[in-house]
């Protein structure tokens, strides 16, 4: 009688053992993924309030600087690519649609129009026109008329990132396309399939 109520004892000793590692095992991956979440929704957050790299130059002519902003995207149909231009009328801040690789896509091409606006010519036609007096910033397209715009230069750089002066860099704005049939675009004499060294070399 001894003998076999020990044996009892024994065993349900093993089968609590048992039963305290099973939920060992079964909560140790449950804290793992409590413990990421944080992680992980900063490195969210971070990516979408912190730009990975900038860079910004001023036009005295307008008194007003121009700033390009590349963030890290998760979405493949998002540039992460935004301009903001701060004059005295106030600041204006457009997204470029470009393409998601701006590590090796990142050129775009600022104008100074004839009637005081900021042209913005980037990559695959990502084009815009934008209006400091009025805070507008809007896509250009189509036929344009462009010959009188004073090139300013270009960003450029990727992760690296900085603004190149036309004694820098050539006029180059490129297209990332093999078939360019937009030939009525603006500054269409200055549009490669990409702008290589020996194109920006001035």
């Amino acid at each position: 009688m001894v003998r076999d109520q020990q044996s009892g004892e024994i065993w349900w000793q093993i089968v609590g053992g048992l039963w305290r590692l099973f939920l060992v095992l079964f909560a140790m991956p449950v804290v793992v993924i409590v413990m990421m979440i944080p992680v992980v929704l900063g490195v969210v957050l971070w990516t979408e309030l912190v730009p990975a790299t900038t860079a910004e130059i001023v036009i005295p002519e307008l008194k007003a600087s121009v700033r390009l902003k590349l963030y890290d995207v998760w979405d493949v149909n998002h540039s992460g690519a935004y301009l903001v231009v701060d004059s005295p009328e106030g600041r204006t801040t457009g997204n470029l649609a470009g393409v998601p690789d701006w590590a090796h896509w990142s050129r775009t091409s600022l104008y100074l129009t004839e009637d005081g606006k900021i042209a913005v010519l980037g990559v695959a036609y990502s084009d815009y026109i934008v209006d400091p007096s009025q805070r507008t910033f809007e896509p250009l397209t189509g036929p344009v008329t462009s010959e009188r715009w004073t090139y300013l230069g270009a960003f450029d750089g990727g992760h690296h990132l900085r603004f190149f002066s036309p004694q820098e860099q050539r006029e180059c704005n490129p297209t990332a396309m093999d078939d360019d049939t937009r030939p009525e675009w603006a500054r269409r004499q200055s549009r490669r399939r990409a702008c290589d060294a020996e194109e920006l070399a001035p």
